[in-house]
């Protein structure tokens, strides 16, 4: 799809930049990874890289709180740091299910304690 290089758009596409809404915590991680995207369209578009500084300050602050202070604990220097601690953050968040066994009515295994 090719969408016309003109001032409008790309005062648009810095507009919707600069108001991410992240989400609260059951969809951070799925709307940070789309700002993501969106920020690396922008730098097609306009051909040179968005602030790295100005996407700290704007993840940091539409984190959701609890996130939010696990990074401002840390204190990334820079964007790089501040999103490899964020996917090492959200990495260990996750929940994991175990299998379900072959029988729900399979009677519990129990060893030595």
């Amino acid at each position: 799809e090719m969408e016309p290089h003109t001032a409008q758009r790309r005062i648009a596409m810095l507009s919707t930049l600069l108001r991410p809404d992240l989400g609260d915590e059951t969809v951070f991680e799925q709307e940070w990874m789309k700002w993501e995207m969106e920020v690396a369209q922008y730098e097609k578009v306009e051909g040179k890289q968005f602030d790295r500084q100005l996407m700290h300050a704007l993840v940091l602050e539409q984190a959701p709180e609890d996130i939010r202070k696990q990074l401002q604990f840390f204190a990334p220097a820079d964007y790089g740091q501040l999103r490899d601690m964020l996917k090492a953050y959200l990495g260990r968040r996750r929940c994991w299910t175990a299998p379900l066994p072959v029988s729900v009515n399979a009677p519990m295994e129990v060893d030595v304690i």
